[in-house]
């Protein structure tokens, strides 16, 4: 419930639905293509320093989900999902072997929780 939040923040909840009914003017919404069922995919954020952009842009568009690529700085956001463990840690060699063949200098990552919260 979010009435509850709602009065310990002080908010009033007129002020907050009016606020969600605009809320899609003000976000940018991804569709994404998910094989499997959304559910069923780990996903993973990747800050890669690079000079090579659109080769591992490229890359990152071969798998079977969508992946979700933003330029940062002179950076790489890359948001990518993969279905299994066994996914995960091809995905993981594929980052070092793009590190040891010099395509990406250094890397960052997370492991990527989301939680929808809204209307359904």
């Amino acid at each position: 419930k979010v009435t509850p939040v709602l009065q310990k923040i002080k908010v009033r909840y007129e002020a907050y639905i009016k606020w969600m009914e605009t809320l899609e003017d003000h976000c940018t919404i991804h569709t994404g293509f998910y094989p499997q069922g959304y559910k069923t995919y780990l996903s993973y954020c990747f800050l890669l320093f690079t000079d090579y952009e659109k080769s591992v842009k490229s890359l990152f568009s071969l798998f079977p989900t969508t992946p979700f690529i933003m330029e940062v700085d002179s950076q790489l956001l890359v948001f990518v999902n993969v279905s299994s463990s066994d996914f995960k840690r091809k995905l993981f060699c594929l980052i070092y072997d793009m590190k040891r063949k010099q395509m990406i200098r250094r890397f960052r990552q997370a492991a990527v929780l989301f939680h929808f919260y809204g209307r359904r």
